[in-house]
């Protein structure tokens, strides 16, 4: 990069560029890119300048590493969405008053009519594919935190199935989960929900234990994940199918 530039960096700065990917007619169609930019001529040491590039490289991986593991989003998830709100204001502009809203609900809203566009799109195609989508169990962490207004996929008809991944260890979790679920949601879509029941995090004996407790519930079925353990351990599926009969 050179050092001379419309923005004047200093020539120790180390930039990360990002790049939105733009539609035919100039709209963010989601994606982004994120280069990494640094001055030739940097007067750092290079023991310093590469350390400053190796901190640059951690912070461009965020992004990657938060759609790879859900660990990692569920510890990052509600400070993200702490960290972009917008406090709700109004804001004078030429006699026009204009709305600011958190950012959370932006999301939460752009996510929700791009669901409906694909919804559309591919029921135009193919009227008779089934369309599910795998959620947060929780929804007002949905919600707010992940922007997956999901009973509103399932009351709209967006999606056909949603997939509660409730894929924790702990059955006092799991049950508090699905009361919320129960709670919030309207008693018809119970029968469009596929419960997700982690096995790769359990023995076999608690697993079975919530695939009871969803049917308990009435919900549409179960969805087991993943199959890695039963293709890893054929063992389990055998002794989980010996506890549940």
């Amino acid at each position: 990069m050179s050092n001379k530039n419309s923005l004047e960096f200093d020539p120790e700065e180390v930039i990360i560029r990002i790049k939105p990917g733009l539609t035919p007619d100039r709209k963010w169609n989601g994606n982004i890119d994120i280069n990494l930019d640094a001055f030739e001529d940097s007067p750092l040491e290079l023991s310093q300048f590469n350390a400053l590039i190796n901190l640059a490289q951690m912070m461009m991986r965020v992004p990657e590493l938060l759609e790879e593991d859900e660990y990692i989003r569920e510890k990052f998830g509600p400070y993200m969405s702490n960290a972009f709100n917008m406090k709700v204001s109004t804001v004078e502009d030429k006699g026009k008053t204009a709305k600011l809203i958190k950012f959370s609900d932006f999301k939460k809203a752009a996510i929700s009519k791009f669901l409906e566009k694909c919804s559309m799109r591919i029921r135009a195609y193919q009227p008779n594919c089934i369309i599910s989508a795998a959620v947060k169990p929780n929804l007002e962490s949905a919600h707010n935190s992940f922007g997956q207004e999901w009973d509103l996929w399932l009351d709209k008809g967006y999606i056909d199935w949603a997939v509660p991944m409730n894929y924790t260890r702990e059955n006092k979790i799991f049950k508090e989960n699905i009361l919320s679920m129960k709670k919030e949601l309207n008693p018809k879509l119970i029968d469009n929900i596929i419960m997700g029941i982690g096995v790769y995090n359990q023995n076999y004996k608690s697993a079975g234990q919530k695939i009871i407790e969803a049917q308990k519930n009435n919900f549409g079925g179960v969805s087991i994940f993943s199959y890695t353990v039963f293709k890893t351990d054929p063992n389990y599926s055998k002794k989980l199918n010996k506890y549940m009969n």
